[in-house]
């Protein structure tokens, strides 16, 4: 059974998630950026998924990158946005799960309470101007950036 809630929780600001091609070891994984509005969109979406009595999943369409936001992890190699990306949290995860896969221009993002938690203090440092660390590692990092 789906939560109504989060299906009626509507996306509004800026939200951006990319790569690199040929992806230099310092930048592996994923990296996520949002403007303010982006930042409660996301917030909310956790504090509805820690409430949840069902399993949560939301997909959220995204903003392509510009030079500015690509600007702050100061990467040289060729950018690879994402289009959509898929929040995945259930009851039933062990609490240390976090997957992150993706399947043509979507990304999926799986995780348990403690990944959820992570998220829940990325979204919170980017809207406080903070970042530049992840959670999970290797190609299944999603790194938290600042908006320049």
């Amino acid at each position: 059974m789906a939560d109504l809630k989060i299906e009626r929780w509507k996306n509004r600001g800026g939200i951006w998630i990319w790569s690199y091609e040929e992806c230099p070891r310092s930048y592996q994984g994923y990296h996520l950026m949002a403007d303010a509005q982006g930042c409660s969109f996301l917030q909310g979406l956790v504090k509805l998924f820690q409430d949840s009595k069902f399993p949560a999943q939301k997909t959220i369409e995204l903003n392509q990158p510009r030079a500015e936001h690509l600007a702050v992890p100061n990467c040289s190699k060729k950018c690879i946005p994402v289009k959509t990306v898929q929040f995945r949290f259930r009851q039933s995860f062990p609490n240390t799960h976090w997957s992150v896969h993706e399947n043509q221009d979507k990304l999926t993002i799986e995780t348990g309470t403690i990944g959820l938690a992570e998220l829940e203090r990325g979204f919170a440092d980017i809207a406080l101007g903070k970042g530049d660390w992840t959670v999970g590692s290797g190609e299944k990092a999603l790194w938290f950036w600042w908006r320049s």
